[in-house]
């Protein structure tokens, strides 16, 4: 057992769940929309309806965020920068484009180091944030690194 790896990986996880947790409510900005859809005293379970998409289409899973996405492109960075001997800002940013490239639905031929684009959970969109949009041409098109 390796405890540094257990620790990296429990934080991981838990920072997952409580994503999922928090996810169906992050963009109600009041308690008072949160206790309309969930009752008296708000979220206080697992919400597996993502009430942005149509019945049809729900997966009954619970969801994670960008924030969780990023999180772990992040992780997988520091990992390929670790295994390539190269700068961890470098690969973080490499994985950061990675991910970009899942938001929009597309592979990338330069950027695919990051096995975690591979994760169907991790190829949905979420948000790309502000800055994203702007910089979408350049980032498609040329080499920002």
């Amino acid at each position: 057992m390796n405890t540094l790896q257990d620790r990296i990986r429990g934080s991981l996880i838990g920072g997952a769940i409580g994503d999922a947790l928090g996810y169906p409510v992050e963009f109600i900005y009041s308690f008072g929309e949160i206790q309309k859809r969930y009752g008296e005293r708000g979220i206080t379970r697992l919400d597996t309806k993502q009430h942005w998409l149509d019945d049809a289409e729900q997966a009954g899973k619970a969801v994670v965020s960008d924030d969780t996405q990023m999180t772990l492109f992040t992780a997988n960075g520091l990992l390929n920068a670790k295994k390539q001997g190269i700068s961890q800002k470098y690969d973080i940013c490499r994985a950061y484009i990675e991910w970009y490239f899942t938001q929009i639905g597309k592979k990338s031929p330069k950027y695919k180091d990051c096995w975690i684009s591979d994760v169907p959970e991790l190829n949905h969109r979420r948000a790309p944030t502000r800055g994203w949009p702007e910089n979408r041409e350049r980032i498609e098109s040329a080499d920002p690194l």
